[in-house]
């Protein structure tokens, strides 16, 4: 994939994550209630914070982002944060059985964070 095209597609994720993260923070602030703190932190780390330097990185090498791998990371990515964020606001609201999907997001997150440094580490051209 096209390095510019993969870059804006990180950029345009963030900043929806930068939305709902500050949309949440807002809430919480406004209504006293703190209790999906975490899933505000998550959101901001793993959505803004995250997906930005993503994208910046795949900018920065844009071989990186040439790498069949790439879209992998990617659609792991997007289909692992959101499952994360609606499996910890159930356990924080106290869903008990929401652990296996919180699990299994960590671990499909986990998978799609290896790809990623795998691909950046293993790329040596940068822009």
């Amino acid at each position: 994939m096209d390095a510019e095209k993969l870059s804006r597609r990180w950029l345009l994720a963030a900043v929806a994550y930068f939305l709902v993260s500050v949309g949440l923070g807002t809430y919480m602030g406004a209504s006293g209630r703190h209790e999906l703190f975490s899933v505000h932190s998550h959101a901001a780390l793993l959505g803004w914070a995250s997906m930005g330097l993503t994208a910046l990185l795949y900018r920065s090498f844009p071989d990186a982002a040439r790498s069949r791998l790439a879209p992998w990371h990617f659609y792991l990515y997007q289909l692992a944060v959101p499952a994360m964020l609606v499996a910890v606001a159930a356990l924080v609201t106290g869903r008990k059985e929401a652990e296996p999907v919180a699990g299994l997001a960590s671990a499909v997150l986990l998978v799609s964070v290896l790809l990623f440094c795998w691909i950046v580490l293993t790329t040596r051209k940068g822009a």
